[in-house]
């Protein structure tokens, strides 16, 4: 098992060829958000951490501040895995939910 720790409120967890993305802040309304995926992160995926990004549904950039990632201060999200587009927080319901 690996942990990644990306901040005082989220991580990331891999446990065999699973990774899990678990988060709890002001971003996800104080509760806990869980999100995983089978295999290798995408190119895209790992880029995201560190870069300016685009919302896939207004086309509005997405600053990251260099403080680490955008979807850590709630200003990107996506639900990797299930829909690979970012939202920026206008546009978030527009990303498909896993079924649960």
């Amino acid at each position: 098992m690996q942990i990644d720790v990306k901040s005082d409120v989220s991580c990331y967890v891999k446990i065999g060829e699973y990774t899990f993305y678990l988060e709890v802040s002001s971003a996800t309304e104080n509760k806990p958000y869980v999100t995983h995926w089978h295999g290798e992160m995408t190119k895209k995926e790992k880029t995201i951490e560190h870069a300016n990004l685009e919302c896939d549904f207004c086309k509005i950039l997405i600053e990251n501040d260099g403080e680490g990632s955008a979807f850590t201060d709630g200003s990107a999200f996506s639900n990797v895995g299930v829909d690979d587009r970012i939202a920026c927080p206008k546009c978030a319901f527009y990303l498909k939910q896993e079924d649960l």
